[in-house]
């Protein structure tokens, strides 16, 4: 996560300028990045917390544990150069055009 930080946040030149960024905006820059995450990731903690014992019933299964364990496998083989996974091109064609900037683009990386 360091280097996405530091590329979202020390990354975005402000306005047109090249040259370095002052200390407060990168401060408020880098305090929205972490409330957007926050909230993400609080959001997602609900979502978990509100299905009860869902989760944890859904864990004990046996065919739940196993198909983790072949997503997990089959991840392992991709970054051991087995075979390679792709995002297709209509997606990766939409992120490459996204240019947020200031708040609501370090917001919208989440």
């Amino acid at each position: 996560m360091i280097p996405i930080t530091v590329a979202v946040i020390g990354g975005q030149p402000a306005g047109g300028q090249t040259t370095a960024r002052s200390p407060l905006k990168a401060f408020f820059l880098s305090l929205i990045y972490v409330l957007g995450i926050s909230i993400v990731y609080s959001a997602m903690g609900v979502a978990a917390t509100s299905t009860g014992a869902l989760f944890g019933t859904a864990l004990q299964s046996p065919w739940v544990i196993g198909f983790v364990v072949v997503v997990f496998v089959a991840l392992a083989m991709s970054m051991f150069g087995v075979y390679y996974l792709r995002v297709t091109s209509f997606i990766s064609d939409r992120l490459g055009t996204k240019t947020g900037k200031g708040f609501v683009g370090v917001l919208s990386w989440d």
